[in-house]
Formats: C-alpha cells, structure tokens, sequence
C-alpha cells in the first residue's frame, strides 16, 4: 500500500535530533510492508527531502505549508497513486489529509494526538481557541474518512465535536503504537468512523491494509 503521511515535524534528517520517538517508530513499522511517503510541514525552512525510518521524507518548506503540501501529495499521485492520505495531528495536517483525500476520490486518516479539540485560554492552549480553528476542526471531522484518537478523552472530545454527532462514548483505549490492529472501533453518525488503538496496535485503519482503496466503515460499538 501506497501511504501520503502528512507531520508537522519530527523527522529530522539527522534520526536524532529534533525527532519524535513514536513517530519514527510509527514509520518505521508501516515502511516495512508498505510504500510510505512522508510529507512534513515545517521541518526545515526550505524545502528538502531525505530518507528515515523506512520512508521517504518530503519537507515542503516555508511559507505557505499547507498550499506546498497538497501540491506535493497532488504531484506524488500523478506519479504513483496513493491509496490513503494519513494525518498525524489535525489542525494543519489534517485540513491537508481530509481536503487532498476529498479531491484525489481517496481514503483519508487523521489521528487526534493532542490539544486540537480543546480550548484552554488560561494557558494559551488548544486548537478549538478561535472561531476559524473551531471551524477548521469541524470541516476535517467531518471531511474525513476515519479518525483515530490517542485516549479515552480524545475520543470523546472528537465525538462531541464532529458535526452531526453530539453523543460522547466511553471506549477504553490506550497511545500504544505497533504495526498489527485489533481495534475498538465507533462510528459516528453522520461522521467518520473513530479508532481507538488498544495495548500494541498500530494507527492504521485494517481495512485499508487489507483492501485498500475500498474502506469498509466498521459497525456501531
């Protein structure tokens, strides 16, 4: 399988130094068995690619990241077709997943990893702070063809904030990542499916695993 993993960072050239541990862990396992091509934001000022993990890494460069990335997934499916666009964050990268996955007719992923559902003014903190990130938030929700979520508390922001969908679930989960999926598993109604990972499951969707192109949307838990 042919994967665009859109980041906003943390694949330093170096494997060192200004990386993130799980995600270059996260690459790795799926570079084993797949083509992934990943398509960082804001790395490095200028643009720029290099090889980690497994993976081929594609550093749009400054300003205008989330323009130079959906040229960069647009022109990288002219060339070989992706068969899934998978956002690490949402904010930024996954308006980046949920619009490219929309206009190339493909599977979309994006994983809730931190603070983009929540407002927390006191500290400066979290993604839904304005009325432009609530929106923002709401169109890849809504966009997108399945979200996974990082714990119990992400799930539940995510549901509420889905539009369509105001009806929190309590499914236990936990940020371990692997490379093998047996997940717990909603849909939304009027919205995408959520994937809550358990102890050594891995972020990505089975059924794109298996099938593709052709994602089967999971039964209601």
């Amino acid at each position: 399988m042919r994967i665009a993993m859109v980041v906003p960072g943390g694949v330093d050239r170096s494997g060192e130094y200004r990386v993130i541990p799980a995600l270059l862990a996260l690459i790795t396992r799926l570079s084993h068995h797949n083509d992934v091509q990943v398509i960082a934001l804001s790395q490095e000022a200028r643009a720029g690619e290099w090889d980690l993990a497994g993976a081929r890494i594609h550093n749009v460069g400054l300003p205008c990241t989330g323009l130079r990335a959906l040229l960069a997934i647009y022109k990288m499916h002219r060339a070989a077709p992706f068969d899934v666009v998978h956002a690490i964050w949402s904010g930024t990268c996954g308006l980046v997943a949920a619009i490219a996955g929309t206009a190339l007719g493909i599977p979309s992923l994006v994983h809730v990893a931190g603070g983009e559902l929540v407002s927390l003014p006191e500290i400066g903190y979290g993604g839904a702070q304005t009325r432009l990130g609530r929106l923002r938030e709401a169109l890849v929700l809504r966009r997108v063809s399945a979200v996974t979520a990082a714990s119990d508390i992400s799930k539940a922001e995510t549901a509420v904030n889905t539009p369509g969908n105001r009806r929190r679930r309590n499914t236990r989960a936990s940020p371990i990542l692997s490379a093998s999926w047996m997940p717990l598993r909603c849909s939304l109604r009027n919205g995408p499916s959520i994937w809550i990972p358990r102890r050594g499951e891995s972020l990505l969707a089975p059924e794109w695993g298996r099938t593709g192109r052709n994602l089967a949307r999971p039964a209601g838990c």
